[in-house]
């Protein structure tokens, strides 16, 4: 571990010690899995995402003209509803960015599903539910509502944004 990744890590502790004595935060992050930067802070989206006190909002972005996008974004909130969010998207950013294979298409959300274990019935049947097509809508009318121009970005209970791959070390400086 390089001290760049050490003092990440301790930063994150950090914050998530910090909002751990905190109200309550909604944080929206607007990202998208062809991002190299969002891939990058993935893991501190996660120990992000899972602190009690956090409501983690996820806001994709991707071309809702593209069937093929437009089928990983519905895999994404079944495997979400599943429990296997960061399964799946942890699958999904190494298929792209460790093991080169590209976004959006039929043999990289093939690849992620079978390797989170999603590759079966009760998946595929959520997967094409009127529930997992409310979760993307209400994404998608985030989306819009946000108007984020870059990723990742973050939005913290609503209102206040920020971009880039530091942005959660500057939601912990004003959020401690």
């Amino acid at each position: 571990m390089n001290i760049s990744n050490f003092l990440r890590k301790l930063q994150l502790i950090a914050l998530v010690g910090c909002i751990g004595h905190a109200s309550a935060l909604d944080v929206a992050e607007v990202f998208s899995f062809t991002c190299i930067h969002c891939f990058n802070v993935e893991p501190q989206v996660e120990a992000l995402a899972k602190q009690p006190k956090v409501n983690y909002i996820p806001v994709p972005l991707y071309d809702q003209s593209n069937i093929n996008e437009v089928a990983v974004i519905n895999a994404y909130f079944a495997a979400k509803d599943l429990g296997k969010e960061w399964t799946f998207r942890q699958a999904y950013f190494s298929a792209v960015f460790s093991q080169g294979l590209p976004a959006y298409q039929p043999e990289t959300l093939k690849y992620t599903l079978q390797s989170s274990g999603l590759n079966n019935a009760q998946f595929y049947k959520l997967a094409s539910s009127t529930k997992v097509n409310k979760e993307v809508q209400y994404a998608v009318n985030l989306a819009i509502k946000y108007a984020a121009t870059g990723t990742p970005t973050f939005i913290v209970n609503g209102a206040r944004s920020y971009e880039g791959e530091d942005a959660i070390q500057q939601i912990y400086t004003d959020y401690r």
